[in-house]
């Protein structure tokens, strides 16, 4: 069972993958450093799934988790807060420790922001720029370091109102060819423009920042849609800055406070003076919520107004509604030119047929959603080796449609939403058709081939098939969306394959194989066939027309229309019992041998022979107990008569029993040398069958026992029969015991 304890660590294994992932793509040996830790912590996590034990590992691996993610987001938590109340030395101190748990992840390049501010707020504005310079001027004339102290220095010369120094200062370090390689600055320096009035120059750096890769890159959403209303609201457009300021997600974090000083200030620029001061005067008012707000606020109350000319010239028209169209669009990733649309009709085809198929098993098939019947899943399409594999091939397409509860079915429609969205418009409806089909026949096929031989249901193969093809998309689509967004999803999808791994290992019931074989089936497909060329794209290059899609939609029903009526037809022409012409082999042990159907596994070495069959879950489905000395003077009738009876009276006297029977009287022949007698027995509302069989060689008696239900009965009783009438003693030395131990010869 899935247990609590073991979900937990399986989360914690997830995120740990992720911050393993995002730490080595920092360089340096601190982050090195820090990653090993992870990893090391990661180790732990895994150890302790595998021992399942919830002792020593446990507490070190939780322990471990604690302290390296934990704490840090719990300290940062406190940095954010201490600096929206203004608190920049608690915010040090926190950060400081933080740094302490996370070395190696950048952080010292917002301490040293952060102290640049204490000073600021502690009137010693001119100091921290004083440093900032000595720290630019010691630095190498280009690379990293460098603009990020730049940045910094900027950042401060604007907070302290020195626009025409920072103007200075931004132009002799290269301008805007900065933009690509520190959007910051670029940021920093068009709010620097906008506030001195000079629009040009802010709409020069607006360009360029919109030009440039920060500007689609979901990371930078907050700083680059900052940007982008601080712009509209120098330049006094009222009525597009409102309805940004109500968006939601457009400025996470931005308090009341903050978005009435933007209103205001497009009031004020928009030449209505009196209704801006009034908005800021109430910003002054509750100085204590947001006291950097309030102290911005009592600036501009003190500043001479700057009006927008009116009407805008050209440029700044055509830069304004750009800046309000990408921010008003921004839903969390980009949905500019070039991004990813909602549209994927095929996507929602296979969506809605996994569930219409799962309603009708359940409604029409005579089954329950919680679960659907292991007979029921297997008439109807479930990939069976010893079916899918002879003569039944339809079964690797159709169980991709199947499921075995609502936890099943909803875990994989979560799965196909996400992932088929997304690689439906990277590469286009009718490939997604095939990725999709092909990765699910993959996978079936490497679950029969290779897999534990058991049935096998669910459309897990064929959403791997997109992980996949999505993973060979991001790849393909490499210059046409953001980097930082390519990345980051790859990232993302390395950690559900990670997961996957953690999970399954752990985990027998998982069908490893179907997932894996669908996933190298969707890299390899997705790979020869390719993401849509720039030919097959509308004017968003990854865009379905309305015309296109509603065809993709129902050419798409009609085929799983089609295909569901295809299945039923086959399942109501294969009902055959599956046993008839199944393929045995022998197994042998504790001294005793058996022809068996091949599916059947040996469910408990130390219980006798126990076998199990896949497809009759729960207790052993044939038990073979210990050979015996069978007395000379006792015919074999009398021997199961009694064994019957006493079986008879043991399960009257147990505890919910309602009823229990001799379904016969005398014992029945099923082979030589072997009787049959069955009891019925009714406990509580179940009604289910004994069988025991008994057998003899020479002088040895040997036992069996088997449980069925009702509607299993008639198909598995040959079955049982003929299993009980090939049983027989190997004599290997003396007689064996009960609890010696054997092998399984396959």
């Amino acid at each position: 069972m899935f247990g609590s304890a073991d979900l937990v660590l399986v989360l914690l294994g997830a995120t740990l993958i992720f911050n393993v992932a995002v730490v080595l793509q920092r360089r340096g040996r601190a982050a090195l450093g820090f990653a090993a830790l992870l990893s090391f912590n990661l180790a732990l996590v895994v150890a302790a799934i595998y021992v399942g034990q919830r002792g020593l590992l446990f507490a070190l691996a939780v322990g471990g988790f604690a302290a390296l993610v934990v704490a840090p987001a719990v300290l940062g938590f406190g940095v954010r807060w201490a600096v929206s109340r203004g608190r920049f030395a608690r915010a040090i101190r926190l950060l400081e420790l933080r740094q302490l748990l996370q070395p190696g992840l950048g952080l010292e390049r917002e301490r040293q922001m952060l102290a640049g501010l204490a000073l600021v707020t502690q009137g010693r504005g001119e100091e921290a720029i004083l440093v900032a310079r000595r720290q630019l001027a010691d630095e190498g004339t280009s690379g990293p370091l460098r603009r990020m102290i730049l940045e910094r220095l900027l950042a401060l010369l604007v907070i302290e109102r020195r626009f025409d120094e920072a103007a200075q200062l931004f132009e002799e370090e290269g301008g805007l060819a900065l933009a690509a390689q520190a959007p910051g600055i670029c940021v920093t320096m068009a709010r620097a423009h906008g506030e001195a009035g000079r629009f040009a120059d802010a709409t020069r750096c607006m360009a360029a920042l919109e030009q440039s890769p920060a500007a689609l890159d979901p990371g930078l959403a907050p700083m680059v849609n900052g940007a982008r209303l601080s712009y509209l609201a120098y330049l006094g457009l009222v009525e597009e800055v409102g309805p940004l300021l109500d968006a939601p997600g457009l400025l996470p974090g931005a308090t009341p406070q903050r978005r009435r000083l933007w209103y205001g200030l497009a009031l004020a620029r928009a030449g209505r003076d009196g209704e801006a001061r009034t908005r800021w005067r109430s910003v002054l008012a509750e100085e204590e919520h947001d006291p950097q707000a309030a102290e911005l606020a009592r600036w501009r109350l003190s500043s001479a107004p700057i009006v927008a000319p009116a009407p805008l010239e050209e440029v700044e028209a055509t830069m304004a509604e750009l800046c309000a169209g990408r921010a008003a669009a921004y839903q969390g990733v980009p949905r500019v030119a070039g991004s990813l649309p909602r549209s994927a009709p095929v996507t929602m085809a296979l969506l809605g047929s996994i569930l219409a198929v799962h309603g009708a098993l359940a409604f029409f098939g005579g089954g329950a959603p919680e679960p659907l019947d292991t007979w029921l899943l297997l008439r109807y399409g479930a990939n069976f080796p010893l079916l899918s594999l002879q003569g039944e091939p339809w079964r690797l397409a159709a169980s991709m449609f199947l499921h075995v509860n609502l936890l099943h079915l909803a875990t994989n429609a979560i799965g196909l939403y996400m992932l088929g969205r997304f690689t439906e418009q990277v590469f286009g409806s009718w490939r997604l058709w095939v990725i999709y089909g092909l990765s699910g026949i993959c996978g079936a096929l490497t679950s029969a081939r290779v897999g534990a031989g058991l049935l096998s249901v669910g459309a897990s193969g064929a959403i791997f098939g997109l992980l996949g093809a999505a993973l060979v998309g991001l790849h393909g689509l490499r210059g046409q969306v953001p980097d930082g967004w390519r990345r980051q999803l790859t990232i993302n999808l390395l950690i559900v394959i990670g997961l996957q791994v953690l999970i399954g290992l752990r985990f027998a019931v998982i069908d490893n194989a179907a997932h894996f074989g669908g996933l190298g089936g969707g890299l390899l497909v997705a790979w020869l066939l390719g993401p849509r060329r720039g030919d097959e794209r509308s004017s968003s290059p990854l865009a379905l027309s309305s015309g296109r899609s509603k065809l993709a939609a129902a050419l798409s029903a009609l085929l799983v229309v089609g295909a569901g009526v295809v299945m039923w037809s086959l399942a109501d022409a294969s009902a055959r019992p599956l046993f008839v012409n199944a393929p045995t082999k022998i197994v042998r042990h504790l001294g005793l041998e058996a022809r068996v159907p091949r599916h059947w596994y040996i469910a408990d070495p130390r219980r006798g022979l126990a076998l199990q069959d896949p497809l009759l879950p729960g207790q052993a489905t044939f038990t073979i107990e210990a050979p015996q000395p069978l007395l000379a003077d006792k015919p074999l009738w009398r021997v199961a008569l009694e064994l019957a009876k006493a079986q008879l009276e043991g399960q009257r006297r147990q505890p919910g029993r309602r009823d229990a029977r001799l379904v016969e009287e005398q014992p029945r022949s099923v082979g030589e040398g072997t009787l049959r007698m069955q009891l019925r027995v009714l406990d509580r509302d179940q009604v289910r069958h004994q069988l025991i069989y008994v057998r003899k060689q020479g002088d040895v008696l040997m036992q069996m026992h088997a449980v069925l239900t009702p509607a299993r009965l008639q198909d598995y009783l040959p079955l049982f029969d003929r299993v009980a009438a090939s049983l027989r003693l190997v004599r290997v030395g003396s007689l064996p015991s009960g609890s010696a131990q054997g092998q399984l010869a396959r």
